[in-house]
């Protein structure tokens, strides 16, 4: 609703961390039917995590790590005022040379990208998301961007959304060998069928990254 919408922008322009993209305004537009409701972002040079992974496949590992660092600092920052991400996926992600910044909406045209594909099972089932659908997604990129792959694989959207609700994703190690068991148990914790399965909060998945580092 128009309602949600102004209010969760209000929220997210409250948040100043150097991994999240500042709003700069947002509001409605008057005399338009159905309303017309917009939000102001900077313009950043650089590309989206999706078009990263399009031109290299997957990046190496101990890059990966420092966006993952980077990211989770910019979440635990959300989460602790009150906001959650709800729809993170790589068309959100903005580079800038190395830097990444988190956009609250995706860079891409629209139809482009399947965001189902990043919510966590609850959500899927109709749940609103909460924080631990954040880790969830930030699993999935996780491993987009070191396996070069969804971890959950099928010709078909419905049938990705039937294994995220009811299956496992594959081992990371399969793909990637040179990649750590405790790595992978990582990985595969953030993607936990059940919120109970992942991390309490986003600040233990900081203190896991760093033991990784």
């Amino acid at each position: 609703s128009a309602e949600r919408f102004l209010r969760e922008i209000r929220f997210a322009a409250q948040l100043t961390h150097p991994h999240i993209m500042p709003l700069f305004d947002s509001g409605e537009v008057s005399g338009v039917t159905p309303p017309l409701l917009y939000y102001v972002m900077p313009y950043l040079e650089g590309e989206t995590l999706r078009e990263r992974l399009e031109r290299e496949r997957r990046l190496p590992i101990d890059q990966v790590l420092r966006i993952s660092r980077a990211l989770a600092g910019a979440l635990d920052h959300a989460h602790r005022h009150g906001v959650t991400h709800g729809e993170l996926r790589p068309e959100c992600l903005v580079f800038t040379n190395d830097h990444v910044r988190i956009s609250r909406a995706p860079l891409f045209p629209p139809g482009s990208a399947l965001p189902s594909a990043y919510r966590a099972p609850e959500q899927l089932r109709g749940e609103l998301p909460t924080p631990s659908c954040d880790q969830f997604a930030l699993g999935v990129l996780l491993y987009e961007a070191l396996i070069g792959t969804h971890p959950f694989t099928a010709e078909m959207e419905e049938f990705i959304l039937a294994q995220q609700l009811q299956g496992a994703p594959l081992s990371p190690r399969v793909f990637r060998p040179r990649l750590s068991v405790e790595l992978e148990q990582f990985m595969l914790r953030l993607l936990g069928r059940d919120p109970d399965e992942r991390f309490a909060t986003v600040e233990d998945i900081l203190k896991a990254i760093d033991e990784l580092l």
